[in-house]
């Protein structure tokens, strides 16, 4: 194992992105083995590749050439390469050199990177989409990403520090292993999703945090509801494999920008929240944060449990009740959103009445009569 250095830890970085099939961008200067790594992580997880100059292609190539059917009706045909990647089921579609096309193909391409269809044929979720790009200062010709395509994206600076280099010389290359994602990484995206819910009810200015059109550097990773969603996967796959705080922030600065990055994983450090599966577990028993964002973090991620998995919608219900007696206002809150959920057969909780009755008042039954 190599010690941890920024290039283990992107290279951890981008593995996650391919696991969770999060489309990440590359950003480094030529010669730094960008390519190499990505067709090395394809062979190693036996994965078919297709390598895509996207500057060398017209729009067409991605969003489909017109071509009219016997019955008068036209059809999106896709290119041949799209055609293998959707084939082999288990894939890697590498955008190479993405700063040098131009905005009509950049146009084209959000479709391919968000929704992993070309023309009218899906390459399928077993198709992982990764991109390269130079510098724009390292860059003859290059175009400024369009805001659209830069929110798909998680963007990684790549560079290979002189200590890889020289152990790459001799013959221990690092190589991105998308394996270290469990595939049960998936059972932690519904509590991260509500725990940034919790943290944007907070920091409502971060929810949708459009740059401006006047950038000095190149577009990265900017906050939208798409990529604050994104980051609740990538979260979720890092406590999966276990991944260091390092790599944490590399993702989510990827994804939303470094400064609410930053912002997100302190309020997570310093809220403490504990495992919601522990909460549902004894609801009495543990520990709860003090603080009312803590506090509704905790309410949201047992809400979105019991959303969908209706089992544990009695314990989550308890956990209201609990709540109530000290915060009767977030209690009625996450009682709100139980009602839209409710089993038909669900039991009340013991201590139910408090709560009941303030929702009575205000129009909704938490239990059926």
């Amino acid at each position: 194992m190599m010690n941890t250095t920024r290039t283990h830890t992107n290279i951890q970085a981008v593995a996650v992105c391919i696991a969770t099939n999060t489309p990440v961008l590359l950003w480094g200067a030529p010669g730094t083995g960008k390519t190499s790594s990505i067709g090395g992580a394809a062979a190693a997880a036996g994965r078919h590749i297709e390598t895509v100059l996207a500057a060398l292609h017209e729009p067409t190539d991605f969003s489909g050439l017109p071509v009219v059917q016997d019955d008068g009706s036209v059809r999106f045909a896709e290119p041949a390469w799209a055609r293998r990647l959707a084939e082999a089921g288990q894939g890697v579609l590498f955008l190479d050199e993405i700063s040098l096309a131009p905005p009509a193909v950049q146009s084209a391409l959000l479709r391919v990177v968000l929704d992993r269809v070309v023309g009218e044929l899906p390459l399928g979720d077993g198709v992982s989409i990764v991109a390269a790009a130079n510098p724009t200062d390292q860059a003859v010709g290059a175009f400024e990403l369009s805001a659209p395509l830069a929110n798909r994206f998680c963007h990684i600076d790549w560079a290979l520090d002189v200590d890889t280099v020289v152990a790459g010389f001799s013959g221990a290359w690092p190589t991105i292993d998308a394996e270290i994602v469990p595939d049960w990484w998936t059972d932690g995206v519904v509590e991260h999703q509500a725990r940034i819910g919790a943290f944007l009810d907070r920091r409502r200015d971060l929810c949708h945090d459009l740059p401006d059109n006047d950038y000095s550097d190149e577009l990265r990773g900017w906050a939208s509801p798409r990529s604050w969603e994104q980051t609740a996967r990538v979260l979720a796959a890092c406590d999966a494999a276990g991944l260091d705080e390092s790599v944490r922030l590399v993702l989510v600065g990827g994804l939303v920008g470094e400064g609410a990055a930053w912002e997100l994983l302190a309020w997570l450090d310093q809220a403490d929240l504990p495992a919601t599966d522990d909460v549902l577990d004894d609801a009495d028993g543990v520990e709860l944060p003090t603080t009312s964002d803590g506090l509704w973090a905790v309410l949201g991620a047992v809400c979105a449990v019991a959303s969908t998995r209706p089992e544990r919608w009695s314990e989550a219900a308890a956990v209201c009740v609990r709540v109530a007696s000290t915060n009767e206002d977030l209690a009625v809150r996450a009682a709100h959103l139980l009602v839209k959920c409710q089993p038909v057969d669900a039991e009340a909780p013991k201590g139910i009445g408090v709560l009941g009755e303030v929702l009575t008042l205000s129009g909704v039954s938490l239990v059926a009569a």
